[in-house]
C-alpha cells in the first residue's frame, strides 16, 4: 500500500539567514535607540531633582518662539522637559556647571551673579 502524504495548502514564509541577521541588527539598533533616550531623559530628571533642592536655584522650563529646545515627542511621553536656563549658586563649581551643560546643551547655565548682571530676578525678591 502506497500512502499519500499531504502537501499544505499553503507555503510558510521563508527567511534566509542574511535576512535574519539583517532584522536582528535593525532591531537592536532600535532598542539602543531607545535606552539611550531613556538613559538621557532618566538622568535630567536626577539632576533636576538634586539640583531642585538647593536653596538658591532656579530653572525657567519653557521654549523660546520658535520651540528650538524642545525636546522630541518620544522624550515628552517618557516625561523629559525642556529646559532653557539654570541658574546655580555662586559657589558652585566649574564641574558641576559642565555636567549640568553636558544634560541640557540647549540651556544657557549660570551663576546667580552672571543672572543678576544679565537683569534676571530670582522670583520672590526685589
Amino acid at each position: 500500500m502506497k500512502e499519500k502524504f499531504s502537501k499544505p495548502g499553503h507555503r510558510w514564509f521563508q527567511f534566509s539567514l542574511r535576512m535574519l541577521l539583517i532584522l536582528t541588527t535593525i532591531c537592536a539598533m532600535a532598542f539602543a535607540w531607545v535606552g539611550w533616550q531613556v538613559m538621557i531623559v532618566h538622568e535630567r530628571k536626577a539632576l533636576l531633582r538634586t539640583w531642585a533642592e538647593l536653596p538658591t536655584s532656579h530653572v525657567l522650563g519653557y521654549t523660546d518662539a520658535s520651540g528650538s529646545s524642545k525636546p522630541s515627542c518620544f522624550r515628552q511621553w517618557m516625561g523629559d522637559t525642556d529646559v532653557l536656563q539654570i541658574i546655580m549658586d555662586d559657589a558652585t563649581g566649574d564641574g558641576a556647571i559642565a555636567k549640568y551643560h553636558k544634560a541640557f546643551p540647549a540651556a544657557k547655565v549660570w551663576r546667580l551673579s552672571e543672572a543678576k548682571r544679565q537683569g534676571f530676578k530670582m522670583p520672590g525678591t526685589k
